[in-house]
């Protein structure tokens, strides 16, 4: 059963991976694809995605879930947890292929911020640290998270804007943007100078913001934007099956063993006496005395 179910999700797995913005509807593998929405928690370090997937009769939600691991360094990267629909046939997988986005917006206001100070702006205080996170790394492009914290009204937000660096040219462009949890203030960066290496983490001196949204008169086109991989695995559980079946075939085997020792031992002490009274029964009593 194990072999058959490698074979089958080996050889006949499907995937595609597809980008989607919220409300237009992508296909793949059969089915209408579409990004109902996005949940950020956790200072927008966690993200969660609600893709609905749906094909004729079928339809189902899938909610995969991102998270920045933002230690310094070049740990420091999105961690990807996929939705699994699981079918007694196949199973179907919808796993981010990196984090959460937003579509392009009109950008009201840029400039340079310099890092680790405090900066007022509208109403909000506005502090960018110093060194930026390692987010992904490629032949192509690298991209880097900015730790910026920002407080307002209704209270302090931990947002991460990401920059993208192409490696051939290092030219740098925005990555990801960061909202605001009143939904007022966008953030955006750019690029980066005044950069100091130690060896083990570069320190950024200056950042170029960009700043966007209600609180500055232009509104938010808030549509987000996921990349996703979908998948399915035919026969995939065959395998669980194949592994349950020798777990408890070797439970099974071990019980067996131990109740043929049992015996053993419970026969072996029945013997003990026979054995013994068998012994002294032909030792010998002593020799003939002569007359």
């Amino acid at each position: 059963l194990m072999l058959i179910g490698i074979v089958g999700s080996s050889v006949y797995d499907s995937k595609q991976r597809v980008t989607l913005v919220q409300g237009q509807p992508q296909k793949a593998l059969g089915y209408d694809v579409e990004l109902v929405g996005v949940v950020r928690e956790a200072g927008r370090l966690k993200q969660l995605a609600d893709i609905r997937l749906r094909r004729g009769s079928e339809e189902f939600h899938a909610k995969p879930t991102v998270h920045l691991h933002t230690a310094l360094g070049r740990d420091s990267q999105w961690i990807t947890w996929p939705y699994i629909k699981k079918y007694w046939d196949r199973d179907i997988y919808v796993a981010p292929i990196e984090g959460l986005g937003t579509t392009d917006d009109l950008v009201a206001r840029s400039g340079e911020v310099p890092t680790g100070r405090l900066v007022k702006d509208q109403g909000y205080t506005i502090f960018v640290d110093t060194h930026p996170a390692m987010v992904s790394r490629g032949s192509a492009t690298a991209e880097m998270a900015f730790r910026v914290t920002v407080q307002g009204a209704q209270g302090t937000d931990l947002l991460t804007p990401t920059v993208k660096t192409d490696m051939a040219t290092f030219a740098m462009s925005p990555g990801r943007a960061a909202v605001t949890r009143d939904g007022r203030l966008r953030l955006r960066i750019s690029g980066f100078s005044q950069i100091d290496s130690n060896g083990l983490q570069a320190t950024v001196g200056q950042v170029a913001l960009q700043l966007s949204g209600p609180a500055l008169g232009a509104p938010i086109i808030n549509r987000n934007v996921v990349s996703v991989e979908v998948s399915t695995k035919p026969l995939i559980n065959l395998v669980w099956l194949g592994t349950v079946l020798i777990v408890l075939g070797g439970l099974l085997s071990a019980k067996a063993r131990l109740r043929d020792a049992r015996k053993a031992e419970e026969g072996a002490a029945l013997d003990a006496p026979a054995r013994k009274g068998a012994r002294s029964v032909t030792e010998p009593v002593g020799e003939p005395v002569g007359v």
